[in-house]
């Protein structure tokens, strides 16, 4: 009897056994621990300049959105009419208090002689425990979002932390941490089935707002849930929030100075000019050309919050827009997008344009090596190119899943059967 041919039972290799399971966190690990072999490494043969490359002027001005802010919130209503801070009073209350912790002496100095910080033990510490404050928090929120355990869950939290955007937020010291933090409790316990905790997040999303303002946008899904009741008590939230630290700065008025100081902030190489230049396009063409892109891009935020039904597609799309508004556009503003990305990291499996959100969000986050001699353009260059395509991405995803949704909304429903 002739022999059947035996059936070629080898099993895939590991790796085609990797990308099969489509499992985001895997691939979220993998990503970052190649980009930091890689970016690391090539430090090792390139010294120091290479490493401060992917900081804010080379880690020249080391810390100095935390010693600025607490010398500038010692001003009380100066700050904003003679310093021009853009901080809402909350954030300069928290700087207030953290003044306390910093000698006079050094808290009353010019900007002039604002480096002069490690010369004052108290000022240094202040910053260490500050900072191991915000990146502690930061670490919790981030673990409540996974829903598994073991080495897994380790290697995704020490990535939460050591990744590009927020090695820049550390090396600035920057309170925008804090405002993250809160968005993240926010986003975790929008669907709680407890009141209590829903509660917790009103408040959580009106303190971020009352930090950084622009985290407001995100209280529209509330509105697109019809959360109308919840939606009006976090604007109250937020309206005391705002009011209550004011009288600290001068009163009401300090809000309205906020405004005028944001208006006339000048964005420098993050803002209109590098745009322009990545686009190879003069300044006054490129304005002319992008209100109205960024209008429809606020237009498909707010029209993809009441059709998609993955919430966590529209907090990627929330976020892309943010980062490319030019006064925003900075490499640490994309920590907002820690908070889709875990969402991501915790669904399980990748499937149709899971894929490019997954990717749109995971590239700022990686460590992109810089060759350019100058210090001061570095960091902007992995802005541009890292967070532009990006969000590139990140929106023609949301585009296509608003397709989809459209699509499936004028398919006429079957009629019942008379049998039925």
């Amino acid at each position: 009897m002739e022999e059947s041919p035996r059936k070629d039972r080898r099993r895939p290799n590991g790796f085609i056994r990797f990308f099969r399971r489509r499992d985001p966190a895997g691939f979220f690990i993998a990503a970052m621990a190649v980009s930091a072999a890689l970016f690391f490494g090539i430090c090792l043969f390139l010294g120091a300049e290479q490493f401060t490359s992917i900081f804010f002027r080379g880690g020249e001005d080391l810390f100095m959105d935390y010693f600025n802010s607490l010398r500038d919130s010692t001003q009380l209503s100066g700050a904003y009419t003679e310093r021009h801070v853009i901080y809402p009073p909350m954030a300069n209350l928290i700087f207030l208090i953290c003044s306390r912790f910093v000698p006079e002496e050094y808290a009353s100095l010019t900007f002039e002689n604002r480096q002069t910080w490690t010369q004052y033990p108290a000022a240094a510490l202040s910053c260490i425990l500050w900072l191991l404050v915000l990146l502690s928090l930061l670490a919790l929120v981030s673990a409540r979002f996974l829903p598994f355990g073991g080495k897994k869950r380790a290697a995704v939290l020490f990535f939460a932390l050591m990744n590009a955007p927020v090695l820049f937020l550390a090396e600035r010291a920057n309170i925008l941490l804090l405002s993250v933090v809160s968005l993240a409790v926010y986003a975790l316990t929008y669907r709680s089935e407890s009141r209590l905790s829903r509660e917790l997040g009103l408040l959580a999303l009106a303190f971020s707002f009352s930090v950084k303002l622009y985290p407001a946008v995100f209280g529209w899904f509330l509105i697109a849930d019809k959360r109308y009741k919840d939606a009006i008590r976090c604007a109250v939230y937020g309206a005391f929030m705002l009011l209550l630290p004011s009288f600290f700065f001068g009163g009401p008025q300090s809000i309205l100075w906020t405004l005028q100081n944001i208006a006339e902030y000048p964005t420098g190489p993050n803002g209109w000019e590098r745009f322009a230049e990545f686009f190879g396009l003069t300044e006054r063409v490129f304005r002319i050309i992008y209100y109205p892109v960024l209008l429809l891009l606020a237009a498909l935020f707010a029209l993809s919050a009441f059709l998609i039904k993955d919430r966590r597609k529209t907090w990627a799309l929330g976020c892309a827009i943010l980062s490319v508004v030019p006064s925003l556009h900075a490499l640490y503003i994309w920590v907002f997008a820690l908070i889709p990305l875990l969402m991501t990291l915790a669904s399980g499996k990748l499937r149709g344009t899971d894929w490019l959100y997954f990717i749109g969000l995971l590239i700022p986050f990686l460590f992109l090596p810089q060759f350019s001699d100058s210090i001061d353009r570095n960091y902007t260059t992995v802005n541009t190119l890292a967070m532009v395509p990006a969000a590139l991405l990140l929106i023609a995803a949301s585009a296509a899943d608003l397709f989809f949704a459209f699509r499936e909304r004028k398919k006429p429903k079957a009629l019942p059967s008379a049998l039925s």
